[in-house]
C-alpha cells in the first residue's frame, strides 16, 4: 500500500519473562528506528499493544522525537481485538490503529489531530484532578467555591472537547 507520510510500519513482538514496565526499553527502540512501530508485548496469557507518533530529529536523523504514545491496557490475549485495517494507505492504517488504541472517543482525519486531542484531553483531566485535590485540601469556604467554579469550567471544557471531536 502507498503512504504519503509513512513508508513502512514495523511490528515488534516482545515476550516478557516477568510482567514489568518496559516503557524505557520501548522508548529506546522507538527513538532508534525511524519508522512507525507497533509493539505487541505479552506475558503468559496477557498482552498489551502500543504505538507512537514520531518524527526524525532535525539535528540527528538517527534519533526520532516521540510526540505521543498510544497504548492499551494489559488484557487477556483472547480479549485483544485491535485490527490493522489494510485499506487505502499506510497513513490510514497507522492512524486507524492509533485511534483504536486511544480513548476511542475521537474521530479525526489525521494522526496529528488525534495527538492534539489526546494531549488536550490529558491536560484537562490532569487539571481537573489537581483542582479536586485542591478543593479537598482547602479549609476556606470562599476558596472552595472559587475552586468549584473552576472545576465546573474545566469539566465543561472536557465535555465540549469530547462532543466536538465525535
Amino acid at each position: 500500500l502507498p503512504g504519503k507520510d509513512i513508508q513502512e510500519i514495523q511490528i515488534f513482538e516482545i515476550e516478557l519473562k516477568v510482567q514489568e514496565d518496559i516503557s524505557d526499553l520501548i522508548e529506546i527502540i522507538n527513538k532508534s528506528i525511524p519508522y512507525p512501530i507497533i509493539f505487541y508485548i505479552s506475558f503468559q496469557e496477557k498482552a498489551f499493544l502500543c504505538a507512537s507518533k514520531k518524527h526524525p530529529n532535525p539535528i540527528n536523523e538517527n534519533i526520532s522525537v516521540i510526540y505521543w504514545t498510544f497504548s492499551s491496557i494489559w488484557k487477556s490475549k483472547e480479549k485483544i481485538n485491535y485490527v490493522l485495517n489494510l485499506k487505502q494507505s499506510l497513513d490510514f492504517i497507522y492512524h486507524d490503529f492509533c485511534l483504536q488504541l486511544s480513548s476511542k472517543e475521537f474521530k479525526t482525519n489525521s494522526i496529528d489531530d488525534l495527538v492534539a486531542l489526546e494531549q488536550r484531553r490529558t491536560e484537562l483531566n490532569r487539571k481537573i484532578q489537581n483542582t479536586k485535590n485542591s478543593i479537598s485540601r482547602s479549609k476556606q469556604y470562599n476558596k472552595k467555591v472559587e475552586l468549584n467554579i473552576e472545576l465546573q469550567s474545566l469539566e465543561a471544557d472536557l465535555t465540549a472537547l469530547l462532543t466536538m471531536s465525535k
